[in-house]
């Protein structure tokens, strides 16, 4: 048999000369699939990126969107965004390790079933965080308040940060979060400034708050706590915050609801978030939170989270240490209840901590 040379196309027309002919077409077929093999490789690798920047569409009723850029005031269709490079360390940030910022953390409960978590919380938290308080349902344990609207899924958990943030009226800003959420402070702290809103971006849903839409799947809309409920309450917030839903949300009557596991809200927009919230105590949570930080804030007056992680019903929960990476902002839900998830969260802390140079007297007061 012939050697394979550079000269026959990848090798295969001097064997053939060699074959018998049985052997021969045998060679012709594998040189074939050998072809075709490497022509849609070859087709595979230039559609890629194509492939991956196309924007499938979704349901009108089901619509998600997302902020193309923390500046971007337009909302644009989109079922996954892109990550964007980690901000740098801001001048406020340096400014606030040095002079007195009073933040006030809030742990949010659904459930009493995690009140063993407290003293962990506490152990993670207080090296850097002067002031935290914890609110969940009767019957509640030591250093837990209890909650004025218990809900034992949070639809609305609203209630519970308006009633927090009215509590402790002192404080220059507020970061709430529900008791399963690894956060990543020393990333947050280091790259989010201090005097805007933060807000989750990835990915949430938008639907008309005065169209019905009877052919709408998936999510809640036409529970009694979403959609009916907001419109009932709808002209009760005030109309300043209803004249900007065209520009902050993206249409005359798109109401959003997303994500709000984790949010921070600064003194100057109090006032604001309240007189939204006040009123809608029986709307749900996301719809709540998610429309009422979009409006109280102009886009360069709000900072999305990088990168946040969330575990739907995928099969990630049971190994979520798989998807961490010490510029994740946070991930939800994380139970650290098993002695393991702790042990592995002290240790993130640790190797965040040493990237970021994080110091625990981040605030002074």
């Amino acid at each position: 048999m012939a050697v394979l040379g550079r000269s026959s196309t990848f090798g295969v027309s001097a064997t053939l000369k060699s074959a018998s002919p049985p052997r021969a077409r045998l060679l012709w077929v594998v040189a074939l699939q050998l072809c075709v093999a490497v022509l849609l490789l070859v087709f595979h690798n230039v559609q890629k990126p194509a492939l991956l920047g196309r924007k499938l569409p979704l349901p009108a009723s089901a619509r998600r969107y997302s902020l193309d850029s923390p500046s971007s005031g337009l909302l644009k269709t989109n079922s996954s965004v892109t990550s964007r490079p980690l901000p740098q360390r801001s001048s406020i940030q340096q400014k606030n390790t040095t002079a007195c910022f009073k933040l006030l953390l809030i742990i949010l409960f659904n459930l009493p079933g995690h009140y063993d978590n407290v003293a962990f919380l506490r152990k993670f938290f207080e090296p850097t965080f002067k002031h935290i308080v914890f609110y969940g349902p009767r019957p509640v344990t030591e250093g837990v308040r209890p909650k004025v609207f218990p809900d034992p899924v949070g639809f609305l958990q609203h209630n519970t940060v308006l009633e927090a943030v009215k509590d402790n009226p002192n404080y220059d800003g507020y970061l709430w979060m529900g008791d399963d959420v690894w956060l990543n402070y020393p990333q947050i702290l280091s790259t989010m400034d201090l005097n805007k809103v933060w807000i989750y971006n990835k990915d949430f849903f938008t639907h008309s708050l005065n169209n019905p839409d009877p052919a709408h799947e998936g999510w809640q809309w036409n529970e009694a706590f979403s959609l009916p409920a907001l419109r009932a309450n709808w002209n009760k917030i005030p109309k300043i915050f209803r004249d900007r839903v065209p520009t902050a949300l993206g249409s005359p009557d798109m109401i959003i609801a997303a994500p709000s596991d984790v949010a921070y809200l600064p003194k100057r927009f109090v006032k604001d978030f309240v007189s939204i919230v006040t009123p809608l105590q029986d709307v749900m949570f996301e719809i709540v939170v998610g429309s009422a930080l979009r409006l109280i804030a102009k886009p360069d007056e709000k900072q999305l989270f990088h990168d946040p992680q969330y575990f739907w019903y995928d099969g990630k929960r049971g190994h979520v240490w798989d998807f961490w990476n010490s510029n994740v902002s946070f991930m939800h839900p994380v139970k650290l209840g098993s002695q393991k998830l702790r042990d592995i969260s002290i240790k993130w802390l640790t190797t965040v901590k040493q990237k970021f140079n994080f110091s625990n007297d981040f605030f002074k007061c």
